[in-house]
């Protein structure tokens, strides 16, 4: 997981993709796949991508449906 430091911009980080990802799923929920065409272009690769939804995830701000792979917004 890249973290902005001397060396990684904060462009380059972890964190744009976070924010766009809150941002979709904020307007309505998704499923997994259309979440990432939505925000592909914040995320650098599809690793960043996966990375932002485990940070997301860990920190409770999201929660997926195992069944239907739908993410929603957790207030």
């Amino acid at each position: 997981m890249l973290l902005p430091n001397k060396v990684v911009k904060y462009e380059e980080s972890v964190f744009p993709a976070m924010v766009a990802i809150l941002r979709e799923i904020n307007k309505a929920p998704c499923s997994i796949e259309s979440l990432y065409v939505k925000t592909r272009f914040s995320s650098k690769s599809v690793s960043t991508f996966i990375d932002a939804l485990d940070v997301l995830y860990v920190l409770s701000k999201i929660d997926i449906d195992e069944n239907s792979g739908v993410i929603t917004y957790v207030n």
